[in-house]
C-alpha cells in the first residue's frame, strides 16, 4: 500500500485534532493505548506509555503485515497537547502515535463482555480459529479474542491489536 508523503502527512494531521477532541471519551480506553477513526480508511493508536512501547507495538504490527496478518500502518509520530482534567485543569500531555488502517472488527461489543447479541458458537469458532493460527504461525498471542481480529479488504482475517498485551 502507497502513500504519498503529502498524503500522509494530511492524515496524521487530522489524527492530531481527533486526539484532542476525543481523548476523554471512555469507550476508547484500552489497557495500554487507545485508537480513534481519522476517516473510513485510516485511524489513529496512541498512547501516553511512551515511545519505546509504541515503537515496538508499531515494529509487531509492521511485522505482521508483511506476513499478510495485520492491517498496514505508516506514520509513528509523537504530539504534545494542552487537555483539559475532568475537573476542568488543563494540562500537557505527550503521545505516541501511529496511522493504522481501519478494517471491519469480527465481533465489536466496546469492550464489554460478549453478549447475547453475539452467538457463542460464533465467539467459539473464533478463538479455535485463533488458537489454529497461533500454532502454525508459531508465535502466541495473549490477548486472544474475537474483538482483537478483524477482515481486511480482501476478506482475509487478520490481527488488529498489536500491543504487549497481545
Amino acid at each position: 500500500m502507497r502513500l504519498s508523503s503529502a498524503a500522509k502527512k494530511a492524515v496524521i494531521d487530522k489524527a492530531k485534532a481527533i486526539i484532542v477532541e476525543k481523548n476523554g471519551e471512555s469507550h476508547l480506553n484500552g489497557i495500554s493505548s487507545r485508537f480513534v477513526p481519522v476517516d473510513d480508511k485510516w485511524g489513529v493508536k496512541f498512547t501516553t506509555r511512551g515511545n519505546s512501547y509504541m515503537s515496538e507495538t508499531y515494529t509487531r504490527q509492521r511485522r505482521g503485515f508483511r506476513l499478510g496478518i495485520a492491517p498496514f500502518c505508516f506514520g509513528i509520530f509523537e504530539y504534545t497537547c494542552e487537555l483539559v482534567g475532568y475537573k476542568g485543569e488543563k494540562f500537557l500531555a505527550t503521545f505516541t502515535c501511529y496511522i493504522t488502517e481501519i478494517v471491519k472488527v469480527l465481533v465489536n461489543t466496546y469492550g464489554m463482555f460478549y453478549t447475547d447479541d453475539v452467538p457463542s458458537a460464533f465467539v467459539e469458532a473464533i478463538e479455535n480459529l485463533i488458537n489454529m493460527c497461533q500454532e502454525k504461525l508459531g508465535f502466541r498471542f495473549w490477548d486472544y479474542h474475537a474483538q482483537n481480529l478483524g477482515i481486511n479488504e480482501n476478506g482475509e482475517i487478520i490481527i488488529i491489536d498489536w500491543g504487549d498485551e497481545s
